[in-house]
């Protein structure tokens, strides 16, 4: 695991951590989050719904089977290329919410395709829970087994952040709201209403200001 430690002239500090063959475990919980419905007998399954039926088709007979249905969530670990990003106290403004960190996720995420010449659909990114109810923010590489996309980006973290920005300080839309042309896309619609670029400029602006990151190792 490679650490690395970027610093902005106004304080701030991003800690990075990228590596091979991190465990990432992809969940989906449905269109509504609500989970699916799986029968324990015949494993077939359908989406919660307010009212579901008693009885269903068994999923291999085609005959009527009345066996429970539990609700689930469906998961699958897979391993690939990770860069964990910290950003501290002075990185981020003092009310960062979700808005801010959804819309600082998807402006770096499209900053590093745009910078590195990637393909969108090779990088996904998330955010984690760390210790004291802070946050962090996870780039990974959508191949399993991983293609070396977000170990590119650790080492260039720096345009990355300055490609952000410029996508966000540039979109024709609202800096209100959001658009496709800035940070919308279709794998990211159920966080459409949390993403704007005022947002997304409250972190970038102070990064990018006055000569941007600083790239130095503990």
């Amino acid at each position: 695991m490679d650490e690395t430690v970027w610093r902005s002239v106004g304080g701030g500090t991003i800690r990075g951590r990228a590596g091979t063959r991190g465990r990432l475990i992809a969940l989906s919980e449905g269109p509504t989050g609500g989970g699916y419905l799986i029968c324990d007998w015949c494993g077939t399954g359908t989406l919660l719904m307010p009212r579901s039926a008693k009885t269903h088709t068994h999923l291999l007979r085609g005959t009527e089977c009345t066996g429970p249905l539990r609700r689930r969530s469906l998961a699958h670990p897979y391993e690939t290329d990770l860069l964990a990003l910290d950003f501290d106290h002075l990185a981020m403004p003092l009310a960062a919410g979700t808005a801010n960190w959804y819309s600082l996720l998807y402006a770096m995420l499209e900053g590093a395709a745009e910078k590195l010449e990637l393909s969108r659909d090779d990088i996904g990114g998330t955010l984690y829970a760390r210790p004291g109810n802070r946050i962090g923010l996870v780039m990974f590489d959508a191949v399993p087994g991983g293609a070396g996309s977000v170990l590119r980006v650790a080492r260039a973290l720096d345009g990355v952040v300055e490609a952000a920005y410029a996508r966000v300080s540039t979109c024709d839309c609202g800096e209100e709201t959001s658009c496709y042309g800035c940070l919308r896309s279709f794998r990211n619609q159920t966080h459409h209403e949390d993403l704007s670029r005022a947002a997304a400029l409250d972190v970038l602006s102070p990064l990018t200001a006055a000569g941007g990151l600083v790239e130095s190792r503990p």
